[in-house]
């Protein structure tokens, strides 16, 4: 489990490191996000649902929840957003928080949660359903700005 979430996560940290620097912030026609929300919404979304949903502290900074949470987007900031490096810092060093937090750990069981996840392992298999949605419109989105990706 742990292997697999973190070849997703590498693979797609090494693509969105293609992605000029003036691409980062733009959301594209058809799009409703950049770059960058995608980013720290898939780091801030992965601790809401396997930490906070299992109980355990959270390991991105508490700002990220007001720029990348659910139904936020760029339109709507009203001040700097983290920065970029800072959000990809949290995507890799994330995935080494989980497994050594969760590792032994995944049959444990959860609180009650809008997932329907009773274990650990159900909740990051529903991650990877989540993360796996915003992966492929960054890998869409990387393609409006010319960026050669592997799909």
């Amino acid at each position: 489990m742990f292997r697999i979430m973190e070849m997703g996560r590498t693979s797609l940290v090494g693509e969105v490191l293609k992605c000029p620097v003036d691409k980062r912030n733009i959301v594209p026609e058809g799009f409703h996000n950049s770059l960058h929300w995608q980013l720290g919404h898939i780091s801030t979304v992965t601790d809401e649902i396997v930490f906070g949903k299992s109980g355990e502290v959270w390991s991105v900074p508490t700002e990220f929840k007001a720029f990348f949470e659910y139904g936020t987007k760029p339109s709507t900031w009203t001040a700097e957003p983290p920065p970029w490096d800072d959000v990809l810092f949290q995507l890799t060093d994330q995935m080494a928080n989980i497994r050594k937090v969760f590792a032994g750990k995944l049959d444990v069981k959860v609180k009650t949660n809008p997932f329907k996840g009773e274990t650990v392992e159900e909740l990051l298999l529903f991650n990877l359903f989540h993360e796996s949605i915003h992966s492929g419109n960054i890998l869409a989105m990387l393609k409006c700005f010319g960026v050669r990706t592997p799909i």
